[in-house]
């Protein structure tokens, strides 16, 4: 019976995510924590709702939590790094995203999103390199395309940049 009671707990705090109700989900998740202490998934999704409700302490927390009961979750790694990025903890940020590739090398966003916090940390040559490493994996990254582009722009790489432009907005007409 109680595993019935976790996995419908766990199916209702993914329901309730998925539609936006992310103090709901918390509620689920924590129950199923009460039932099974050593759920990392659940750590991580309860994780993700405190993210989306910007409660960024306790959503690393969390993601800590995820990451002590499984040292190989990537996705934890990578929400942690996300929250780190969004509290400009920039160095803890691409520790987490460093950590979150070394696990999965074909993480196209793990590099994407390690060379956006490059570049806002001012390392531009470490930015362009991951946005490049994004495009090998993923040839249809507009975000990728876009981001160097932005870099080169401010590089002064002024050829590079309109080229790279007009990559993403053929991947992507939308892309802002």
């Amino acid at each position: 019976m109680i595993n019935d009671n976790k996995e419908t707990y766990f199916k209702n705090g993914d329901s309730y995510f998925q539609f936006g109700k992310f103090d709901l989900a918390i509620l689920e998740y924590t129950k199923v924590i009460e039932l099974d202490p050593n759920c990392a998934e659940c750590y991580n999704n309860r994780g993700n709702c405190y993210f989306q409700l910007r409660k960024f302490d306790q959503s690393i927390t969390d993601y800590t939590k995820a990451i002590q009961l499984n040292p190989n979750y990537m996705e934890a790694y990578f929400n942690r790094g996300s929250v780190y990025d969004e509290v400009r903890k920039y160095d803890l940020a691409i520790t987490d995203y460093t950590k979150a590739i070394q696990l999965n090398p074909n993480s196209a966003q793990a590099y994407c999103n390690r060379g956006i916090v490059y570049y806002e940390s001012g390392k531009n040559d470490l930015a362009i390199s991951d946005f490049t490493k994004t495009i090998e994996i993923d040839p249809n990254s507009a975000q990728a395309y876009f981001n160097r582009g932005i870099v080169y722009n401010e590089l002064g790489q002024h050829n590079l940049a309109v080229l790279d432009y007009t990559k993403a907005s053929k991947l992507n007409p939308n892309l802002r």
